[in-house]
């Protein structure tokens, strides 16, 4: 009986250059494949990509900013989910997480309505804070898209 290979892909959405460096090397170096975007509507194409592939995607869990000036965090989410909706792979949709120093309450409410999990607070956020949740989050998907 073979093995099954567990996904751990994360794309990873932020407006701020040093945060998605900071992060990448982070979760990279816990073992996670890492796709970084800066942009979030680059992010909903490269998206868009993958699920327009023969294979389906591997990504596990999307951890994305709440507060950006071209788009809020619950908007790029909600775009990437209808994506998957109208894909052919609409039962292989990543965890979601969302990450802020501060945002307004209307983009919280948005963000926790779209998101199983809580907000991660970018203030003080350690090694342990950031992968806590975010193994979480691996391990529901894994527990939830098992083939």
């Amino acid at each position: 009986m073979g093995t099954i290979k567990l996904r751990k892909h994360i794309v990873l959405i932020d407006d701020s250059q040093v945060t998605l460096d900071g992060y990448s090397d982070v979760i990279g170096g816990e073992g996670y494949k890492v796709t970084p975007y800066l942009d979030p509507d680059a992010a909903i194409d490269g998206i868009s990509k993958t699920l327009e592939e023969d294979t389906p995607p591997d990504i596990s869990v999307i951890l994305c900013d709440i507060q950006m000036p071209s788009k809020d965090g619950p908007q790029t989410i909600t775009e990437i989910l209808d994506l998957y909706r109208r894909s052919r792979y609409p039962h292989k949709v990543p965890e979601i997480l969302f990450m802020t120093y501060e945002c307004k309450n209307d983009q919280e409410s948005r963000a926790l309505a779209i998101s199983r999990h809580p907000l991660i607070d970018k203030l003080g956020l350690t090694q342990k804070t950031l992968m806590g949740p975010i193994n979480q989050a691996n391990s529901d998907y894994q527990r939830n898209n098992v083939a």
